[in-house]
């Protein structure tokens, strides 16, 4: 009877071993993961105890990497959309500021003068300031051969009939040469268009990318302006 008794003890003491063994371990496991939760992601279980905490253990450490590489992941995306988003923001104003000047220049040009020259750039103002700079060249060669060709004619009076039908045949030249650049004037139009267009595209690009985070000076003209 006594010994039965001791044995009974005994298991009952073996008992509370084996569960205070198994409950302090998932105890600290509850503890660590309730820290995780508040977001603390330097924690680390313990593993310690049998293989059953243990393999708990391992398991909520790997949950934890594999976290803390997807908010990596997440916050090195948010970078790369921030810079493109600045990136294309940059591009916009710079788009902006030389379509500005390049117009500025073809209104002073509508007046009259033929002294101006659009600044070049790079893109497509780039290659519509080259154009119309070709334009203006063009405009000037036309006027200077009018004023050298009356020149002509008022300097040489015995040879005014000759010098008059040369520069009558200038004109005609001239003439045509001025509907070839009209025509080339005419189009300006679509590829200021496209700029425009590509511009709203650019601005549209960059505020979507903002969604996903957590002027120059007058052109000095030194010459003296030339006008039609």
């Amino acid at each position: 009877m006594a010994v039965a008794i001791i044995l009974g003890f005994v298991a009952i003491g073996v008992i509370f071993l084996l569960s205070r063994q198994l409950s302090k371990p998932i105890r600290k496991l509850a503890e660590t993961a309730t820290e995780f939760a508040t977001g603390n992601m330097e924690v680390k279980a313990a593993e310690e105890g049998s293989w059953e905490t243990v393999y708990l253990a391992q398991s909520f450490n790997h949950l934890v990497a594999e976290v803390k590489n997807l908010l990596a992941e997440k916050q090195k995306s948010l970078e790369v959309a921030e810079n493109l988003a600045q990136m294309l923001q940059k591009q916009k104003q710079r788009i902006g500021k030389n379509l500005f000047i390049l117009q500025g220049v073809v209104e002073e040009a509508a007046k009259g003068n033929l002294t101006v020259n659009a600044p070049l750039c790079e893109g497509e103002v780039g290659i519509v300031a080259d154009f119309f700079n070709s334009i203006i060249e063009s405009l000037r060669d036309i006027v200077l051969g009018v004023k050298e060709s009356a020149i002509k004619v008022t300097q040489s009076p015995t040879r005014q009939q000759e010098e008059i039908k040369t520069l009558a045949a200038d004109a005609i030249y001239q003439s045509e040469k001025i509907e070839e650049v009209f025509e080339l004037v005419q189009q300006l139009n679509p590829s200021i268009q496209k700029i425009a267009e590509n511009t709203t595209h650019v601005a549209k690009t960059a505020s979507h990318a903002e969604l996903l985070k957590p002027a120059k000076k007058p052109l000095k003209r030194q010459s003296t302006p030339f006008y039609i």
